[in-house]
């Protein structure tokens, strides 16, 4: 110890007869490490850190292909036949996003909203702070007219009132019961303020024309994102064999979920 501080001594005197160039050397220093510090920060928090789900690998999304090979929505009847024939998911969920105007009593409120299938939230390991989650035939006509808060939306408009559990609020006109808020932490990251049933008429299970889904999965323990690939592969060409007016040449693509929003050039520009 007493060596060290003797050299710990002889370099603050040496650093204090060079003031100039130490006082560049820490500004260099500062200079290197506060933007690598808040660019490390950003890049990790948009492309290394793991999704706040259980088992965030298992996590895709599934995309349909077109004949050039761009990805795309997915169609009703496409997800449909991917569901009834695929084995390589637990679940495979589609949503809808949408934009609504929620009634205030000064002026309406922009709220983004999803429509979710009743497993939706299940596939992703979520649980309710407070009520229910949808369940199966909530997506039933007469009996959609439900909402789900997210946290944030819940503490910012509602102040955190408990007592907005089976009130009804109004969007775009029509009103909506209150059944369930979200916990805080992984939904208020997502890029929706509530969430409310996703319904299909009867003629959705041959409609393979109009891709408007997005499609989330989970796939089962054990199942690699090629190995889906493979499998879904299959099914969709044997769908363009059934459908080829609507599905000749279009493919399907399978891609972790992770950062899949983020086109491949801001990707690489990070």
């Amino acid at each position: 110890m007493s060596v060290l501080w003797s050299d710990l001594r002889l370099a603050v005197r040496a650093l204090m007869k060079a003031r100039g160039f130490s006082l560049a050397a820490i500004g260099a220093l500062a200079l290197g490490i506060g933007p690598n510090t808040a660019i490390f920060s950003v890049v990790y928090a948009t492309l290394l850190a793991p999704l706040p789900f259980p088992n965030p690998d298992q996590l895709v999304m599934v995309w349909s292909k077109t004949p050039s090979g761009v990805r795309s929505g997915v169609s009703p009847g496409d997800y449909f036949a991917w569901k009834d024939s695929a084995t390589s998911f637990q679940y495979l969920e589609p949503f809808s996003p949408r934009l609504f105007n929620l009634a205030a009593p000064d002026e309406p409120l922009r709220v983004r909203a999803r429509r979710v299938t009743a497993n939706g939230h299940r596939m992703l390991g979520e649980g309710m702070a407070f009520g229910r989650d949808f369940q199966p035939g909530d997506d039933q006509p007469g009996r959609d007219q439900i909402v789900l808060l997210s946290n944030r939306l819940w503490r910012d408009r509602y102040g955190a009132d408990s007592a907005v559990l089976g009130r009804d609020i109004r969007l775009n006109g029509r009103p909506y019961t209150v059944v369930g808020v979200l916990p805080p932490g992984a939904s208020d990251r997502l890029p929706a303020d509530l969430w409310m049933p996703l319904t299909f008429e009867p003629d959705d299970r041959i409609d393979h024309t109009s891709r408007t889904l997005l499609l989330k999965g989970r796939l089962k323990a054990g199942v690699s994102v090629q190995q889906a690939q493979h499998e879904m592969n299959s099914i969709a060409a044997d769908l363009a064999r059934r459908v080829p007016k609507s599905n000749k040449d279009w493919g399907v693509s399978v891609e972790p979920l992770q950062n899949n929003f983020l086109s491949a050039d801001r990707r690489t520009t990070l």
